[in-house]
């Protein structure tokens, strides 16, 4: 495990997919959760930096619900769980990480939750 200033959990594929097995991929949600809010903020990211959180350049993955998402950096090349709002403080909570697997079949993940169909959605950012 990676240490980091506020201790990110890196993760095997494996163990990540099961954590965020529960979560909906956002092409599969019906009402998309507002997010905005959050978006310049920091995190910690499973690459070892803090990153400042822009849609643009962070990529909403799938919806785990309670202010729960995962998001792909893709410019690191890392997936991060994130607990976007925590009770009583602001900031976002990195609840575990893990290396973007871009080579693998479907990114690593199981065909179930269609989490790879989420990031397929964002290809064309890959082929820039």
């Amino acid at each position: 495990m990676l240490s980091l200033g506020m201790s990110v959990d890196v993760l095997s594929i494996k163990d990540f997919n099961d954590k965020v097995k529960s979560y909906i991929p956002f092409h599969e949600v019906s009402i998309k959760p507002r997010l905005g809010d959050v978006e310049g903020q920091s995190f910690e990211c499973g690459c070892g930096s803090s990153h400042i959180l822009n849609f643009e350049k962070h990529f909403f993955i799938s919806d785990g619900g309670m202010f729960k998402a995962v998001f792909l950096s893709p410019d690191c090349g890392f997936l991060n769980a994130l607990k976007l709002k925590k009770m009583f403080s602001r900031g976002i909570e990195n609840l575990c990480s893990t290396k973007f697997l871009v080579h693998e079949p479907n990114y690593g993940f199981d065909s179930y939750p269609d989490v790879s169909g989420a990031i397929n959605q964002y290809l064309d950012y890959f082929k820039k």
